[in-house]
């Protein structure tokens, strides 16, 4: 555990967060949430830019992975380094009708 910085009032020091992610198709969306007190103490949110339109394919659109990963990685890094020792636990939502590991 470590003590929480002043910024992050709200939180239980020492503290412990979870870190929740969002992989969607037009967005990646992370937060770290207090376990103790339920406070959001980062979120963070990104466009993918992911679509490939397929016009000539009746099955629809695809997605560039690429892109959703490469934004995922952009928000986990943006997360305070005096936040990061205290995620202990890590939930994912995926998007739709799919699961991309």
């Amino acid at each position: 555990p470590v003590d929480v910085p002043n910024p992050y009032r709200g939180v239980s020091s020492p503290y412990r967060t979870i870190l929740g992610i969002d992989l969607g198709t037009t967005s990646v969306k992370v937060s770290l949430v207090d376990v103790d007190s339920a406070a959001t103490v980062f979120s963070m949110s990104k466009e993918t830019g992911a679509t490939v339109t397929m016009p000539t394919d009746p099955r629809g659109d695809e997605q560039d992975v690429g892109k959703i990963l490469t934004s995922l990685q952009d928000c986990v890094e943006k997360i305070p380094e005096e936040l990061a020792p205290g995620v202990t636990r890590i939930g994912v939502a995926g998007q739709m009708h799919g699961v991309m590991l």
